[in-house]
């Protein structure tokens, strides 16, 4: 039942912004589903001044995560995956034998720990699979289960990207293109990608260290 006047949101916004040493922000206000506020602040990058705006695009990190999720809800209202069947049971080869071609789906680390044949869908999305978050915080960076699997809640950036691969195999499909359309299109996500796109060189912001120089894109 609070109100507050769109001026002296902006106010506030630019006080805190200031305090914090926040390089750029946007900023969206929702109604009951109706956007009443929208503004951006800053920059996109504060090295060449480029101001930021509502359309800028910016790296999603770990909010890709609730959108992934999503995507997997939707495909199990449509009974094509179970969360609670062992992912390893959706594909014929052991999944320490996945290579792939990218760093996240070379799964060899697993092959002498028979506990990955119990992670299912649930435990990858509740971050109980029992994998560290990612394998490069790891002494040797190798790909290990740190925990039995359901046990207890760790952050796990490596679970998620586990039950990529088998949805990708289970459906024959890339993320990006079960994103596109599943979660992008039908919900008119015309600035959203998993994946980098030459559209995105014309207008993105980059990420700011403490100190306002910029992280390399």
């Amino acid at each position: 039942g609070t109100t507050i006047d769109p001026t002296a949101l902006t106010a506030r916004i630019e006080e805190l912004t200031r305090a914090a040493g926040v390089q750029g922000l946007t900023v969206t206000v929702f109604n009951d589903g109706e956007k009443v506020y929208s503004r951006p602040f800053g920059f996109a990058n504060l090295e060449t001044r480029q101001p930021l705006r509502t359309g800028t695009v910016f790296y999603g990190a770990s909010l890709s995560k609730a959108v992934f999720s999503v995507l997997v809800m939707r495909l199990v209202e449509r009974g094509v995956i179970d969360l609670d069947k062992p992912l390893q049971d959706y594909v014929d080869e052991p999944l320490w034998a996945n290579r792939g071609e990218a760093w996240h789906e070379n799964l060899g680390d697993l092959r002498g720990d028979e506990r990955y044949r119990r992670i299912t869908g649930r435990m990858c999305l509740s971050h109980t699979s029992g994998f560290p978050n990612w394998r490069w915080y790891e002494p040797d960076e190798k790909l290990r289960i740190r925990f039995d699997p359901g046990a207890r809640y760790g952050y796990s950036g490596e679970g998620f990207t586990f039950l990529q691969i088998v949805l990708e195999k289970l459906t024959g499909k890339r993320l990006e293109q079960l994103l596109r359309a599943e979660i992008f299109e039908p919900f008119g996500m015309v600035t959203s990608s998993y994946t980098w796109q030459p559209r995105f060189e014309q207008d993105y912001a980059v990420g700011h260290r403490v100190n306002g120089t910029v992280y390399p894109k």
